[in-house]
């Protein structure tokens, strides 16, 4: 009796963990088939770079040489190259997918990182020579799908519009439209559609 628990319970272990990997495998498989280039000249040295997104990796090259790599724990889906935040220059706008809620940069109040895989969003800058984080999210309630950044209602000012997915879902598929807007700090949700 208890060879079949414990043949049992190692088979229920099995099953869970290739259920787990298989559901990465369907988020990730977004970010394998994923290859966009973009350019700008956003450190303002007369030079363009050049964005590459590839396998869920985004590089960053000046004249041929790589000036800066995403982290490897990183699986980056998407980026955009406009100004989120309304300071009048342009932001590297990320989303991606990483194990953790907070990364390195976890509050002083939570004692220790989960190990959930989640959906983070980041503004960075490129000056100088150096990647700087305007603004980094920790693991958002629903992952971003796709987004956009545009002005919605033409007053100057971009807002960040986003299909928002849900996590029980085995590949991120917009189930909400959602609208926000960078208040100083960070995203406010301005508006939200039914499902």
């Amino acid at each position: 009796m208890l060879k079949k628990i414990i043949f049992f319970s190692g088979l229920f272990i099995i099953i869970i963990f290739s259920f787990l990997k298989i559901s990465d495998y369907y988020i990730f498989k977004k970010t394998a088939d994923n290859f966009k280039e973009e350019k700008a000249d956003l450190n303002n040295n007369n030079f363009e770079e050049l964005y590459i997104l590839e396998n869920g990796s985004l590089s960053i090259k000046e004249n041929d040489q790589i000036i800066w790599q995403s982290p490897k724990e990183w699986r980056i889906d998407d980026f955009s190259l406009a100004d989120s935040n309304n300071d009048g220059f342009l932001n590297i706008n990320l989303s991606f997918w990483r194990v953790g809620s907070f990364g390195t940069s976890k509050p002083f109040w939570v004692k220790k990182n989960d190990n959930e895989l989640g959906n983070h969003f980041f503004v960075l800058s490129l000056k100088d020579q150096e990647i700087k984080q305007v603004w980094g999210s920790s693991r958002l309630a629903n992952p971003n799908c796709e987004f956009e950044i545009i002005d919605t209602n033409n007053d100057g000012r971009n807002e960040l519009v986003v299909l928002e997915g849900d996590y029980k879902d085995k590949v991120c598929q917009g189930k909400y439209l959602a609208v926000w807007e960078w208040n100083g700090w960070g995203f406010s949700n301005k508006w939200r559609s039914a499902e």
